[in-house]
């Protein structure tokens, strides 16, 4: 906020507008209950508008270089954190949005027309993202507990959710295309979905498995852990069973649910 400005408020009374004071200049009427809380408002505003600004550097330094996340310390938690939000948000939304587009566009004479339910369906799958996306973390904190590394699990966060970066910027744009009807599935023709299935699963793979490997060597490799490739793979194969277990166990239970949501 340009520190010269003045702050102008409207008293609630009557709706003059004037600068802040104790009572209103028009009606008398008492100000100092809404001036605190334009006040207020104003340091929220500035705080939402400097972390934002914050987020958007950090974001873009990672997207040049992502190995940077490797090197992340403390400072970066707080970004970290906006990405393990952002990340399974947007992969929500955009299977909502491609899910709806075809209930929209192809299916409309069942539906009579009506959406799907949004939150009902982004708020499970976003739970359900939030544990399968974060796995290959925990995988990679046990592999390091057992090598003995002394890196704590916060570190650990910080720097895997800044490795996700690049690929959270494109579940962004992605979804917000697919919300705006311009990137959808075609059922008519499979084979023009074919390089979306592909461009979705691969950036799936890395996000999953690819970067806990990455994550994990990274570490035992600074240590010159005398078993840094054994750690490394034992950290795959603890995340691969995991991912087995909650796919085939907690997965059956949310598609039985999402199935009756379709039926609604």
């Amino acid at each position: 906020m340009n520190k010269g400005a003045i702050m102008m408020i409207t008293c609630e009374n009557c709706g003059k507008e004037q600068s802040p004071g104790n009572f209103c200049e028009s009606c008398g009427a008492p100000l100092e209950a809404q001036t605190e809380r334009t006040v207020t408002d104003n340091q929220t505003l500035e705080k939402v508008k400097q972390q934002s600004s914050q987020y958007w550097a950090y974001a873009v330094e990672r997207i040049k270089n992502p190995t940077i996340a490797l090197k992340d310390g403390s400072e970066s938690f707080a970004n970290a954190v906006i990405t393990a939000i952002l990340l399974p948000l947007f992969l929500s939304i955009l299977l909502y949005a491609l899910a709806n587009n075809v209930v929209q566009q192809q299916m409309s004479m069942f539906t009579d027309g009506r959406s799907l339910p949004f939150f009902l369906i982004v708020s499970r799958l976003f739970i359900f993202f939030v544990i399968l996306l974060f796995t290959g973390l925990i995988a990679s904190a046990i592999s390091l507990k057992i090598a003995k590394n002394r890196t704590s699990f916060q570190m650990l966060f910080t720097r895997f959710s800044g490795l996700q970066v690049p690929y959270t910027m494109v579940y962004v744009v992605l979804a917000l295309l697919a919300l705006a009807g311009i990137f959808s599935l075609n059922l008519n023709s499979f084979g023009n979905n074919v390089p979306m299935f592909v461009l979705l699963n691969v950036i799936f793979v890395i996000l999953t498995v690819i970067h806990p490997v990455i994550l994990t060597y990274s570490h035992v490799k600074q240590e010159e852990h005398p078993h840094a490739y054994y750690m490394t793979i034992l950290s795959f194969v603890i995340n691969l069973l995991i991912l087995y277990i909650f796919t085939f166990v907690l997965l059956d239970g949310m598609l039985r649910s999402l199935e009756q949501m379709f039926m609604w």
